[in-house]
């Protein structure tokens, strides 16, 4: 039965809650907000980890390239991932065989260590300084249910000609049954990409932060309209953005599942022997474990907790969860850095990278919590795309494929279910709250969002989301408000940060005593 960890949190402390320990080491510079129209060859919706490599390869080809995001550069999803580059997806070929065939699943095995081999490559030859390993991505089973499933993969490792070792493992003191694949990656995303920002030609290539795309409008040479007016006309645009920036016939928000995971950062005890290895369990509750590191001392990554949004789940008491699996079985017992991530997965288990039928606009989306070895594959499929016409795996990553009916329609019926759910008067109602706090909270049979910040500024929104309606909750973990349905993302100032809304929430602000 799960006991929370009990573990008061300091001022520090609270800044540090969901600042990742790779965002600790950025020194990317800070860039301008789009204040004027725009007529460009390649428009790159996204300046993540898939659109900074994308600039990166289309510079060669290509003058007048823009990339613009509604953030910073990779503080979104880049910067709050794992940090592992590797084709070993969890348990994924059997189902990818038995849900497709055997062909598709080994093509999606050879394209991902594709992307592996690539940037393993890439980082030797430039030389870059982001603390990469060479590792085995490790999957175990922690449960007789999970050793049968393990059991399952192996065959499909074996049908798929995948290379792999077989071994009992230890973490803590238990072991485990395991499956190995060697050669992955373990590696600073955020040394990495301010490594390839310097290496972007300034004269071919424009960088805008701050700057929301709220709609693309397709024709011959496609344009984009941010939320402020102004108007970027691109004879390309690509969408890397997390959620593709397209409203047209494929309505994406009825295909992509928003996820969430949590990640925990704490100190490595000596007796533990983690080196060179990721590892990963079968099912949920998911436990991700690998080493970090800063200032020459080694840090434990702890994630998992995985669920979709749907799921109303108290934010802190699955991050406390999460602490107590390390302090019982890692002998963590000191955390510098928690956060929480989203990502869209695909109910065929396959994201869509490619070409959005019929226009000049392209899409990375929906990368199943493998978002990094998904982004450098997206970023070398859409540059062959766009500079040769075609790529040797384009089918497979079709955005514009049918999905499984029966899947599709059962999270969208769920949905409803859902939105339902989430207009209940079930919230709290007692308004009283700290600094750095924030709740949903009735005042005058009306509910708001209401957040207090450490000067007793108060900021209150109304707590629906702009895309369909659904009430938002009170994230209590990354200080946003999160949609339960689709997955669209606010600060609690309003400001739209991710998925389908291209609003943001009207937010106003009391000053403080």
């Amino acid at each position: 039965m799960y006991k929370p960890l009990t573990l008061e949190k300091t001022n520090k402390e609270v800044e540090k809650m969901n600042k990742t320990l790779w965002l600790d080491f950025s020194k990317k510079s800070n860039y301008p907000k789009l204040d004027k129209n725009l007529d460009v060859d390649i428009l790159i919706i996204g300046g993540g980890i898939c659109g900074i490599l994308l600039a990166y390869h289309l510079q060669k080809y290509f003058d007048k390239i823009v990339i613009v995001d509604q953030n910073k550069l990779y503080h979104n999803t880049t910067g709050h991932t794992t940090g592992k580059v590797t084709s070993q997806h969890g348990y994924i070929y059997y189902d990818l065989i038995n849900m497709h065939s055997k062909t598709i699943a080994k093509e999606y095995y050879k394209a991902n260590q594709l992307a592996v081999n690539y940037l393993k490559e890439l980082i030797t030859n430039e030389q870059i300084d982001c603390d990469m390993e060479i590792v085995n991505a490790t999957l175990f089973a922690m449960d007789d249910n999970e050793l049968q499933m393990l059991k399952n993969e192996e065959q499909a490792y074996q049908m798929l000609e995948i290379p792999y070792l077989k071994e009992t493992i230890t973490i803590g003191t238990n072991n485990y049954q395991a499956l190995k694949i060697p050669n992955q990656i373990a590696f600073n995303v955020v040394k990495f990409l301010d490594h390839i920002l310097a290496k972007l030609d300034e004269q071919k290539v424009s960088i805008y932060e701050n700057t929301k795309i709220k709609k693309t409008i397709t024709q011959l040479e496609p344009l984009a309209v941010t939320t402020e007016g102004f108007i970027i006309k691109a004879k390309q645009i690509i969408s890397a953005s997390h959620y593709p920036v397209y409203r047209g016939f494929n309505f994406y928000f009825t295909k992509l599942i928003p996820s969430i995971s949590y990640v925990v950062v704490g100190k490595a005890i000596d007796t533990l022997n983690l080196d060179n290895e990721i590892f990963i369990n079968i099912a949920n509750p998911a436990r991700s474990i690998q080493y970090g590191y800063k200032d020459n001392e080694k840090y434990i990554i702890l994630a998992g907790n995985s669920r979709d949004s749907s799921k109303m789940n108290d934010f802190e008491e699955e991050i406390n969860d999460l602490k107590q699996f390390g302090k019982d079985h890692l002998q963590i017992t000191e955390y510098l850095y928690e956060w929480y991530t989203q990502d869209y997965q695909v109910c065929d288990l396959i994201p869509f990278i490619g070409r959005i039928k019929n226009t000049n606009i392209y899409m990375a989306a929906g990368f199943n919590k493998w978002g990094l070895s998904h982004s450098v594959l997206a970023s070398l499929i859409l540059t062959d795309l766009i500079v040769n016409g075609y790529v040797k795996y384009e089918d497979i990553f079709n955005p514009n494929r049918k999905l499984l009916l029966s899947k599709t329609l059962k999270y969208n019926l769920k949905m409803i279910k859902t939105y339902i759910s989430s207009k209940l008067d079930n919230q709290i109602k007692d308004i009283e709250i700290g600094p750095n706090e924030g709740k949903i909270a009735k005042i005058d049979g009306r509910k708001y969002g209401i957040f207090k910040d450490s000067n007793h500024k108060i900021y209150l929104v109304k707590p629906t989301c702009p895309h369909m309606g659904c009430s938002l909750l009170y994230n209590n973990v990354s200080k946003t408000y999160d949609c339960p349905c689709h997955g669209s993302r606010f600060k609690y100032d309003g400001t739209c940060i991710d998925g389908p809304s291209n609003k943001s929430l009207s937010c106003f602000i009391f000053e403080g005593e």
